[in-house]
């Protein structure tokens, strides 16, 4: 329930995604730098955090697992985990507040303290804990196998096992359902889709998306 309210702290770069420039030089290196902070960061001029960590991409979220880039558009799909109901697939916005704890999914959650006229990115897609309960975020399909799926968004659910797909945060449907927990998503080289689950309903297995 985020008691802390470290989503909506901006102060703290938990509940963030944080973004950073790794390609430090040698000499900077030396002298103790491990990252540089990318100019646009919303609060890349605030280094002492007084109003923003100047790390932070974007913010409120609860527990993105996991995201990924279009490799074609560059665009940031985050599967954020939900609390007690809801879980919720997000484009990740430069600058935008994704709205946990006041929000879980679209749904009010704990406003306390909350500007509910703040400017709230909403999710491009939520579903309930009556279909599943811990989203695993996937990828945008950008493979050769299946043209009818390239641009959809391909993600599935740790509890039920079940993979679904987006068009452009267009609910498109189920695609296939396993026996499995998959615990994330991968893409090769060529753009096919993968899932990797753990061994709680049965052995843990790498697969591949096939829906022939």
């Amino acid at each position: 329930g985020d008691p802390l309210r470290h989503g909506q702290n901006t102060r703290s770069l938990l509940g963030a995604m944080i973004r950073l420039d790794v390609q430090v030089s040698a000499a900077d290196f030396d002298q103790g730098i491990r990252y540089y902070i990318p100019s646009d960061n919303p609060f890349s001029s605030d280094l002492s955090c007084t109003v923003g960590c100047p790390e932070i991409y974007a913010w409120g979220f609860r527990n993105p697992w996991r995201w990924s880039f279009d490799r074609l558009t560059g665009q940031l799909w985050v599967g954020d985990v939900g609390q007690n109901a809801i879980e919720e697939i997000s484009l990740a916005q430069l600058g935008g507040n994704h709205g946990w704890r006041c929000y879980e999914g679209d749904q009010t959650y704990n406003t306390s303290g909350c500007d509910l006229g703040a400017d709230f990115v909403e999710p491009v897609h939520t579903y309930t804990h009556s279909v599943g309960n811990s989203v695993t975020g996937g990828y945008v399909y950008r493979g050769e196998a299946y043209p009818q799926l390239h641009g959809m968004y391909i993600f599935t659910d740790f509890g039920s096992g079940t993979i679904w797909g987006l068009f452009e945060g267009d609910y498109a449907g189920v695609l296939t359902t396993t026996s499995t927990s998959p615990v994330s998503v991968a893409e090769n080289l060529a753009g096919e889709i993968y899932f990797v689950s753990l061994p709680y309903s049965g052995s843990p297995k790498i697969m591949r998306l096939d829906i022939n």
